[in-house]
């Protein structure tokens, strides 16, 4: 059984969590548009020279942005469109178009990306379209990786994590069809070549990070 730290099972903390490798329940306690004090593993690639200016991110939750606080990481984030599901959350087709055009045209080195309408369908109980999101998102996550596997600047050279922002819980009930609980991915590092970098920002800005979070370096 894998869990989350943080005491909230909220998806803010649940994002903020794997993204930057901190519980801040002080400061983390509900999804509000709130811009976070931590920083993610996005943003400290973004200050390594080997990253800089080929770091992205492709959301269809409008909260993604403040979760990576666009505003002082200065990351490009993409989660703008009219074609929406809901006031918070624009189509997932949408986010996989935008993740493509992102990769063909400007090729970063790190890219995240986060599909949503699972959850929003989850929360409203239209179970019907919650399964054909989760059946949607398998087949997105096919496409990126096939169009991985046709560029020379990808192929060979690419490892994806997929992973939620904290589990889909242990039983019915709850928020509707999902009742939200710790259960969940903790959070883990993919480190390649060329990111020891990170790997020592990362250990500088956040002293706190429990060691068996942490991935050790490969060797070459």
């Amino acid at each position: 059984k894998m869990e989350v730290a943080n005491g909230i099972w909220k998806s803010y903390a649940g994002y903020s969590e794997m993204l930057c490798g901190v519980t801040d329940d002080e400061h983390i306690f509900d999804n509000r548009k709130q811009y976070n004090l931590n920083r993610s593993v996005l943003e400290l690639a973004e200050a390594c020279s080997e990253y800089k200016d080929r770091v992205n991110a492709v959301a269809s939750w409008d909260v993604i942005p403040y979760i990576l606080n666009y505003r002082r990481s200065e990351l490009p984030v993409d989660f703008r469109s009219p074609h929406r599901v809901s006031k918070q959350v624009r189509n997932d087709s949408v986010t996989l178009n935008r993740a493509l055009k992102t990769l063909m045209e400007k090729h970063p080195k790190l890219l995240f990306v986060e599909f949503c309408e699972t959850d929003y369908y989850g929360h409203h109980g239209k179970w019907q379209e919650y399964l054909n999101a989760a059946h949607q998102n398998d087949q997105f996550i096919r496409q990126l990786w096939e169009y991985c596997q046709q560029d020379p600047f990808y192929k060979g050279n690419t490892t994806f994590l997929i992973t939620c922002d904290h589990g889909r819980g242990e039983s019915l009930g709850g928020q509707n069809m999902v009742k939200k609980s710790k259960a969940a991915t903790r959070p883990g590092w993919w480190l390649s070549e060329k990111t020891s970098c990170i790997w020592e920002k990362w250990k500088v800005a956040e002293p706190s990070i429990p060691s068996r979070w942490l991935l050790p370096l490969p060797a070459s």
